[in-house]
């Protein structure tokens, strides 16, 4: 009789056929006690739901050798399939398609879990108050936003600035997209991650986050934002007060574009509440007037120190509970609007729940005067003169620090930005 055949061991994951192990027996080989981060577990377990078997054999044979972490195991194998003259082999090709199905069905997760939030909060019915600013020549800027969370400055630009600021971003965004079709790590220099860059099932970008430099023309808008350094209704002065004085250093520089066909984003926050306190100050500057389909940003006010609101929405996002929970949630939350006029401003406490909505086509084109199809909100944000780079972590909700490394090279401080020095 002739013995059966015995299935060689490939290095690549190049074997054809034995039996697939279950998800019980492999559950006894890795974890923490191996030394594999849950990450690593989660991501192979559910690569295995749905590997082909010769895959899934790849892993088994790692399993049954362990020789190092799941960890290692992946970096070795996925990086070594890049090296020149090595065959890519089908565990490879098969994680790099996994790896993009999760990829698009993550963004199509968030971008529907992002449309259920828009319509608890009413969106469709434009439930939700309008931002409005404080009376004029009133200096309670700075502790409206200790208050609430959030304030409305208006007029903080020139439409003749603003509208010379949008030509240099729109420019710097096509530039960026342009480079980063040829170069994805060049280009995500100068392009920050951001939420809801899609639309659920649309492989279509409508939303960046585009790093400035400190250009003329961006250097010119940013003196004139602050204000007069001797007005305490300005927002220099309200930066300041929240910062804890002029030596708060400038942490972010960008604008946020959206257009036509942009989904709503995710409710989040920029940083985490924390014993700390408040550790950085965002500033949102429109550059064209902001109409209700242009998907402005919402606030949730008086949630920058709601410790409980911020750790329910965590937990719904971990357990990925969507509908009627998360919507009875958001629906007893007060929200309001910022429909800004070019120039305004609103300035806000980076612990502040808010998101972006979502950017449609006008209700009637042909009633409206003609408007920009893109919506552009430049900001700065100022890290607080006592924070720590680990008080300004946000659990890596949509990355941080929205700065090009040139510009953070300078080490700008807010009274030598207010003074016009730099």
């Amino acid at each position: 009789m002739r013995a059966a055949p015995t299935t060689p061991r490939s290095r690549l994951g190049t074997t054809k056929t034995t039996d697939r192990k279950t998800t019980a027996d492999r559950e006894t080989k890795w974890g923490a006690s191996y030394g594999d981060s849950p990450q690593a577990v989660r991501a192979v377990e559910l690569f295995l739901k749905q590997a082909p078997p010769a895959a899934a054999i790849f892993v088994d044979d790692f399993l049954s050798a362990r020789r190092g972490t799941l960890d290692e195991f992946l970096l070795t194998n996925l990086r070594r399939s890049d090296a020149p003259g090595v065959e890519e082999g089908v565990f490879v090709r098969a994680w790099q398609a996994f790896a993009r199905g999760a990829t698009k069905r993550a963004r199509s997760n968030a971008a529907e879990r992002a449309w259920t939030q828009w319509r608890a909060f009413g969106g469709e019915d434009d439930r939700a108050l309008p931002l409005h600013a404080m009376p004029a020549g009133e200096d309670g800027h700075a502790s409206c936003v200790e208050r609430t969370g959030v304030v409305r400055i208006d007029g903080c630009l020139s439409a003749a600035s603003a509208e010379d600021l949008r030509d240099f971003v729109l420019a710097t965004r096509d530039e960026g997209v342009a480079l980063a079709a040829k170069d994805k790590e060049k280009g995500a220099e100068r392009l920050s991650r951001v939420l809801s860059a899609r639309d659920v099932d649309s492989e279509a970008e409508s939303r960046w986050d585009v790093r400035l430099p400190w250009s003329t023309v961006v250097r010119d808008a940013v003196h004139e934002m602050m204000g007069a350094r001797d007005d305490p209704a300005s927002l220099g002065h309200a930066l300041s007060v929240l910062s804890g004085g002029d030596s708060a250093l400038l942490f972010e520089c960008a604008a946020v574009v959206s257009t036509e066909g942009c989904a709503p984003q995710i409710v989040h926050a920029d940083t985490v509440p924390s014993e700390a306190g408040a550790v950085l100050h965002t500033a949102f500057v429109a550059l064209q007037d902001i109409s209700a389909h242009q998907g402005p940003t919402r606030f949730l006010p008086h949630t920058h120190t709601c410790s409980r609101l911020h750790g329910e929405l965590e937990q719904l996002e971990r357990e990925h509970e969507r509908g009627t929970p998360e919507s009875d949630l958001l629906e007893g939350a007060p929200s309001v609007v910022a429909l800004l006029r070019s120039g305004d401003c609103t300035l806000y406490d980076s612990r502040t729940l808010h998101c972006g909505g979502p950017h449609v086509a006008p209700p009637d084109r042909t009633s409206l005067p003609e408007e920009p199809v893109e919506r552009v909100l430049f900001y700065v944000s100022f890290k607080h003169a006592l924070a720590t780079e680990a008080e300004l972590a946000n659990t890596d909700v949509h990355g941080a620090g929205s700065i090009l490394p040139a510009v953070a090279a300078m080490r700008m401080c807010l009274g030598s930005v207010r003074s016009r020095e730099v």
